[in-house]
């Protein structure tokens, strides 16, 4: 079985990086901008994951993005098909990357598993929706039957398709079973 595996770089853009909040500090409303850097707290075997967010004067606003469970993962030996990060410059709800990645190409090829390492996560990002903004040839609710499914995992576990991804998780795609349909 062969196993193809990518590096995505999912970024937000600007108008999804400042957010209008009260600042302690200054005393007023202010304009708070992601900063790029991410925190990450342990609490036993809970991870926080934190957005830090600065005002003009670097007074700082952490944004909590996810909780999630520490964990080990032993993985296998695959072949790496893109030896470059796909970077994805688009907001959750804007228009598709012109740079889909065609399941069915791939199966074609022989692809039967695809590995998907996201590298680096800014912003709030669904899974099913995510998936359905950079996959050709096979709709949300395709993506959402293979989630619930488990033909479609996270991490290696079967999650809702509303579950929000993070930095250095694993998408796993089973192309065995999934349905595609061919693009015009």
């Amino acid at each position: 079985m062969e196993k193809v595996r990518l590096n995505w770089q999912i970024n937000s853009n600007e108008e999804d990086s400042i957010i209008r909040r009260y600042c302690h500090n200054c005393g007023k409303l202010a304009i708070f901008k992601d900063s790029g850097i991410r925190r990450h707290n342990a609490n036993g075997k809970n991870i926080h994951a934190y957005a830090i967010y600065k005002c003009d004067k670097d007074h700082t606003w952490n944004d909590k993005l996810a909780k999630y469970k520490a964990q080990s993962e032993d993985y296998t030996t695959i072949k790496d098909t893109d030896t470059q990060p796909k970077s994805i410059e688009t907001a959750v709800g804007s228009p598709p990357s012109p740079e889909k990645i065609s399941l069915a190409d791939l199966q074609q090829q022989g692809t039967m598993e695809v590995e998907i390492l996201l590298e680096t996560v800014q912003g709030k990002w669904r899974l099913d929706k995510l998936l359905a903004q950079q996959l050709s040839g096979i709709s949300r609710s395709e993506i959402v039957k293979g989630i619930n499914g488990s033909r479609i995992l996270l991490n290696g576990k079967q999650v809702k398709p509303s579950e929000l991804v993070q930095e250095n998780q694993v998408i796993r795609i089973c192309m065995t079973i999934l349905e595609f349909h061919s693009n015009p």
